[in-house]
């Protein structure tokens, strides 16, 4: 999993050829410089995490609902006070999404 922005990712490499001295503008296999990067993260990342974990982590990341729009999100039916806090860094549940849910 990697948190860092298309911006980020654009400043740092671009679309610079690989650091080996492949072009990949002229060479069918060569690869840009980016690929290096995420070869490494993805090598670390196996030693990292059971990968039947991260699955299960991941589908319950992506079907999570607090606004209640769906059966599995009893948010809606609650009648505690939250507080809601969004970063605006965040991909997975953008500041603007927050506040969507403060008005809902």
């Amino acid at each position: 999993m990697l948190y860092k922005s298309a911006e980020l990712f654009s400043t740092r490499f671009g679309r610079n050829p690989n650091r080996n001295g492949e072009n990949p503008w002229a060479e069918p296999n060569a690869r840009f410089d980016v690929s290096g990067y995420l070869d490494h993260q993805g090598e670390k990342f196996v030693q990292r995490f059971d990968t039947n974990s991260y699955l299960s982590i991941t589908r319950t990341m992506d079907t999570f609902d607090p606004s209640g729009s769906t059966a599995s999100a009893p948010m809606s039916a609650s009648k505690a006070r939250v507080t809601l806090v969004g970063i605006s860094s965040d991909w997975l549940f953008p500041a603007s999404e927050v506040r969507s849910l403060a008005v809902s």
